[in-house]
């Protein structure tokens, strides 16, 4: 079975509502982590979030050129941002 074949099966087998459940649980461990784990506790839930994220992206049928897009996109208008003083108080 390919990894794209299984990250479906995980997907149709528990559902989507259940999978949203999922990520929320693995975001929050993920939180945890950064804020009093280890370096291997961190792999480990980052790991775990990106596999049901994966899930998504794959379920919904993402493109993976138009999500780096975003993305650069993203972190461009940041950076503009901070460079702009739009974050003045904020982020200091």
């Amino acid at each position: 079975m390919k990894n794209k074949e299984k990250y479906i099966e995980i997907f149709e087998t528990f559902g989507e509502e259940a999978q949203i459940e999922k990520l929320k649980e693995e975001v929050y461990e993920f939180i945890l982590a950064l804020q009093t784990g280890t370096h291997k506790e961190w792999t480990e839930e980052y790991a775990d979030v990106l596999v049901v994220m994966t899930q998504f992206f794959i379920a919904k049928g993402l493109d993976t050129m138009e999500v780096q897009l975003t993305m650069a996109a993203k972190v461009d208008r940041t950076i503009d941002r901070i460079e702009s003083g739009y974050y003045k108080g904020v982020a200091e």
